[in-house]
Parts: C-alpha cells; sequence; structure tokens
C-alpha cells in the first residue's frame, strides 16, 4: 500500500461505527484530505491524543482505494494557548469550519496551509490584553483573497474610482464597495472608517492585527461584512455560520 507523508492541521473530526474516527485535515501539500482513523476512539490509542489538539501533525497516509488511512501521526507544533482558552478556542474553530466548508478537497493550496500555520501561532501567542477578533475578521478576509472571492474595497466596483470617505455602500452581487455616485438600491452603508480598517486587515501581518482598538460601530460593521461573504459564498454555509453565531464572540 503506497504511503506519503505531509503536515497538516486538523480542521475537525466525527466518530465512525465502532472505535474509529473520521479526520479532515488540511494539508501542506495536498490540500484538504479525509482520512480513516482505525481504532483512535480506544482509551489507549497513541494517535489520538496527537489529532486532537489544536495543532500542526506530521502525518503518515496509507492511499486506500475509496479512503486514506491514517498510518501515523505525530504532533509537531502544539497551540496550547488556544485549547486553554474558550474565547480563543470558539475563534479558532470557526476559522477551521470556514476552511472546511470552502475548501475542495485534494487541491493544493500551500497559502491556505500558511495562514492556518500563522492564524493559530498567533492566536496562540496573543495576551490576553489584545482583542482576538480582528485577527478573525482578517484571516477570513485574506481567506477570501485566496479563493477569489476577495471585496474591491479600493475603487468603486461601479465607476472603478477612488472610494471617497463618505456616502460608500456594500454591494455583495457586484463584489464590492460603491461610491455615493454608483450607489444603487437598499445596499447597506459603509463608514468610511470601516474601509480604512478591512484596507488594513488585508494589507497587515496578523500579528498586527491585534494591536488595533476599533469602536463598537466600526467592530459591528466589520463583523456583518464578514457574515455576508461567508453567506453569499459558501455552499454548506449554515454549519460555520451557525456555528459564529452561536459562540459570537
Amino acid at each position: 500500500m503506497a504511503t506519503y507523508r505531509d503536515m497538516g492541521i486538523v480542521l475537525k473530526a466525527r466518530g465512525l461505527r465502532g472505535d474509529d474516527r473520521q479526520y479532515v485535515v488540511f494539508t501542506e501539500l495536498h490540500g484538504k484530505i479525509s482520512l480513516l482513523a482505525k481504532g483512535t476512539r480506544k482509551i489507549g490509542s497513541k494517535m489520538s491524543p496527537h489529532m486532537g489538539a489544536f495543532g500542526v501533525v506530521d502525518l503518515m497516509v496509507a492511499k486506500g482505494r475509496q479512503m486514506d488511512r491514517l498510518a501515523g501521526a505525530n504532533l509537531n507544533l502544539s497551540f496550547r494557548q488556544v485549547s486553554a482558552s474558550l474565547e480563543r478556542t470558539a475563534i479558532a474553530q470557526s476559522l477551521l469550519l470556514a476552511v472546511d466548508s470552502m475548501t475542495r478537497w485534494e487541491l493544493s493550496e500551500p497559502r491556505i496551509f500558511e495562514l492556518l500555520l500563522e492564524f493559530m501561532t498567533v492566536m496562540d501567542n496573543e495576551g490576553d490584553t489584545y482583542d482576538q477578533r480582528p485577527i478573525f475578521n482578517a484571516a477570513m478576509i485574506k481567506l477570501f483573497d485566496v479563493l477569489g472571492f476577495g471585496l474591491e474595497i479600493d475603487v468603486c466596483v461601479g465607476c472603478r474610482q477612488p472610494i471617497g470617505f463618505d456616502g460608500n455602500a456594500l454591494n455583495v452581487l457586484r463584489g464590492g464597495i460603491e461610491c455615493r455616485k454608483c450607489r444603487s438600491g437598499p445596499t447597506p452603508g459603509i463608514m468610511g472608517d470601516t474601509v480604512k480598517v478591512l484596507r488594513f486587515l488585508r494589507r497587515e501581518r496578523l500579528s498586527q492585527v491585534g494591536l488595533l482598538r476599533l469602536t463598537d460601530q466600526v467592530r459591528d460593521q466589520v463583523a456583518f461584512i464578514i457574515d455576508v461573504l461567508i453567506t453569499s459564498n459558501l455552499e454548506a454555509r449554515f454549519d460555520p455560520l451557525q456555528y459564529m453565531s452561536s459562540v459570537r464572540f
């Protein structure tokens, strides 16, 4: 049976009949894969602790006819601070669910793996005084960009002119921000400060995003835009959106 090795981050897991589990993992070289892990629900399973924590796992995968099997797992990097905090766990799980819902099987995309690694590293290292919600929003904006769903926030999607500070609106169907002159119908208004924050979240490293101090109004508008993008781009949209709504951070 052919085998290969790769580094991966577990997106989700579910129990199967007997003592088995199915893991969905986003890997560095092979994209999103599904793995059958025999016996990992047993108390004495050696691989289960390596796959059950937030971390980067060194995987050995055995190719199968119907489903690949997990032949070996070693936790290479553990994000213990994420696991120890309910808020960080909720934020991290929200991004993992979004990546699972928005990506295709076995399509290599190293940029998404690097984004997940950067996100989990920053979430693990940030102190409790930092606002971690903008980090999630920034990661989602970067994920949308990689997948080709990114919003146009530099120029108006109508006239292609630079966006002014006031009178702008979000038009998801047109894929971005409309200026005052091109604004059509009952589209939701977007403040100039919100546009500036969206540009910052897109441009800067995630480690810089936690330093942001946002007003409640700007924070709510950014969160609203992320929710709208998720809703309009996910095929299995209810799972991550329902989860994020239930643990609204």
